[in-house]
């Protein structure tokens, strides 16, 4: 079974916000009214190795925004309209073999503001960016080297942690059980040890938001740190009452009463259905696949560029043959925008029997269906949702929790 890696403290906020810029391909392209304040910025690449550079983001309306700007003798330039401080990605040549990789050092997180800003890059450097002219950049900043004598202990561990990690997958791959197990039990003694210097984060970023209640960044914060599972929902519920009127409605503000107070797609409510075309370009729809009300069935969020979603299909199949002939059914939701890469990872993975769907119709999945990170999962009997696990939920659960549920909805199995 995948164990999914936990990230740094702050590193799962920003993957997080990250993968929401991923979904929002798939939602609405180059979308944009002139809503807002103006912002522009001023930009510099050294030793660029192309002539284009992007500018992604969501605006409040959670479209999302790519700009584009040529880069000549070294420079560039974006502007347009925002209404509040954005969390952005300046995105130069990246190695696209590699598929959606937020590591690669030609792709840089910023925070923008409706002001006139300044920025310079460093091919295959851009994290080491030079930035002015965003406050809300400014107070990252300090935050983040307020927290470098904790990450100096914290990283060597992470990195341990990471290469057990990689050494148990291929154990587990070589079917090799002993070293697997030894492997796994080593690990577990690191987590405790990582876990303190998690929190110690956790309480930097929560320290902040206590501090600025004013400041976009602390909404960004708590946001990020309820749908990672950083902090506990009342604790989250009181940080957000602290937090400014204009905060509180701002974006990040919306998003996280949207999730937690209003619970999208709660359990017990019908799974709302999708529209989108098949691995043969059929268009399809899920509202006949869920009419049976003793069928269970088991919905699957996820892209050809996840790596732990790729790693699961195999347990996948072992799970449907395993409940398939007790009426459970297996179908796939993908956020792939690249439709050859999605079938191709369809044939490699075998997993073809099953019913996909393609969200061709532009649907902003994350948004819709309350995900907070692929791979994501909704249990199913005929339409009404009776679990969520992983991206789909705000515990800690994971694939075992599935299979779990699944022995005790078929105990004979």
């Amino acid at each position: 079974m995948m164990r999914l890696l936990t990230l740094i403290n702050c590193k799962k906020i920003i993957l997080f916000l990250q993968l929401l810029l991923v979904a929002g391909h798939l939602h609405a392209q180059n979308k944009q009214t002139k809503q807002g304040s103006h912002f522009s910025i001023e930009g510099h690449i050294s030793n660029p190795s192309t002539k284009l550079i992007m500018l992604e983001y969501m605006d409040d309306t959670n479209n999302y925004i790519r700009k584009k700007s040529n880069i000549v003798n070294g420079t560039f330039s974006f502007e347009g309209f925002i209404k509040e401080p954005t969390f952005a990605q300046l995105v130069g040549n990246v190695d696209s073999s590699r598929g959606v990789d937020f590591d690669d050092p030609n792709i840089v997180n910023i925070f923008i503001e409706a002001k006139k800003m300044k920025i310079n890059v460093v091919e295959k450097h851009f994290k080491e960016f030079q930035m002015t002219g965003s406050v809300t950049q400014d107070q990252r900043d300090a935050l983040e080297r307020s927290k470098s004598d904790i990450y100096k202990k914290f990283n060597p561990i992470v990195s341990k942690y990471r290469a057990l990690n990689v050494r148990w997958k291929a154990a587990l791959k070589a079917n090799d059980t002993l070293d697997a197990n030894d492997l796994m039990n080593r690990e577990n003694k690191i987590l405790t040890e990582k876990k303190s210097y998690e929190d110690q984060l956790t309480l930097k970023n929560v320290q902040f938001i206590r501090d600025h209640p004013n400041s976009f960044l602390s909404g960004f914060l708590l946001y990020g740190a309820f749908v990672t599972h950083q902090i506990a929902n009342d604790s989250a519920i009181v940080y957000f009452n602290s937090l400014s009127q204009n905060v509180q409605t701002g974006y990040y503000g919306n998003e996280f009463e949207r999730l937690l107070i209003k619970k999208v797609a709660p359990i017990g409510s019908d799974f709302t259905s999708i529209v989108g075309s098949d691995i043969k370009g059929k268009q399809v729809s899920m509202d006949g696949m869920l009419e049976d009300s003793s069928t269970y069935t088991l919905i699957v969020f996820w892209a050809s560029w996840c790596v732990p979603c790729r790693a699961l299909n195999s347990t996948i199949k072992e799970v449907y043959q395993k409940y398939h002939s007790k009426k459970l059914n297996i179908i796939y939701v993908t956020l792939d925008e690249d439709r050859q890469k999605w079938l191709d990872a369809i044939k490699k993975d075998e997993i073809s029997d099953f019913q996909h769907f393609y969200n061709d119709k532009k649907i902003n999945l994350f948004y819709n269906y309350g995900l907070t990170s692929i791979p994501a999962d909704f249990l199913v009997k005929g339409k009404t949702i009776i679990a969520k696990y992983s991206g789909a939920d705000q515990e800690h659960s994971d694939f075992r929790d599935i299979e779990t549920k699944l022995k005790q909805i078929f105990p004979s199995s």
